[in-house]
């Protein structure tokens, strides 16, 4: 079965919904190790949203001091105080393969047999923001040469089975796949 639930997009939300995915994780039989990857996918990922998806730093090319400076991009729901929301899907792969669209794609590219495997799927009515259209980070360069960020992004593509983006009806889809054993 899919469950879901909606929390608030803030990092006081954090340990509520590591607890909710990994319960969901736990009755499906992953793993400890593998319960361990999901942890690190699932925290970089929704710490992105929380981070991201209301509010945005202004653009570099503004000129303008970066210091501190957030604008919101959307209207956050009112029954939320304010705050924006991240709505979590999760079920195992035969379940996610019940639903149709963004969840059950990513079990089919997963290229693993469904009943292995664990699927979540994030959602949010934030700035439009495809993470996987961020460059891979370069590993190999040194670290004052290297770009800030990407590295959440990276270990999420790393330690996950399958990975895909969508922008839905106003809302950002990202989904993931874990091994469950």
């Amino acid at each position: 079965m899919v469950r879901s639930r909606r929390f608030p997009a803030s990092l006081g939300s954090l340990s509520e919904i590591r607890e909710f995915v990994i319960g969901e994780a736990s009755g499906a039989g992953l793993t400890d190790a593998r319960k361990m990857a999901l942890e690190l996918v699932l925290e970089e990922l929704v710490v992105n949203v929380i981070s991201y998806a209301y509010t945005c730093p202004l653009p570099p090319e503004s000129g303008e001091d970066q210091a501190g400076l957030l604008i919101p991009n959307v209207e956050p729901p009112e029954d939320l105080d304010g705050e924006g929301c991240v709505v979590i899907h999760c079920a195992p792969g035969p379940d996610a393969l019940t639903r149709n669209g963004l969840m059950a794609d990513v079990v089919s590219k997963a290229g693993e047999e469904p009943g292995n495997l664990f699927c979540v799927v994030l959602e949010d009515a934030g700035v439009p923001f495809d993470p996987l259209s961020v460059d891979e980070p370069q590993l190999d360069a040194d670290v004052d040469s290297r770009r800030c960020g990407g590295l959440g992004i990276h270990f999420a593509r790393e330690r996950s089975e399958a990975i895909a983006y969508e922008r839905n009806g106003g809302y950002n889809r990202l989904a993931f796949c874990v091994r469950i054993r």
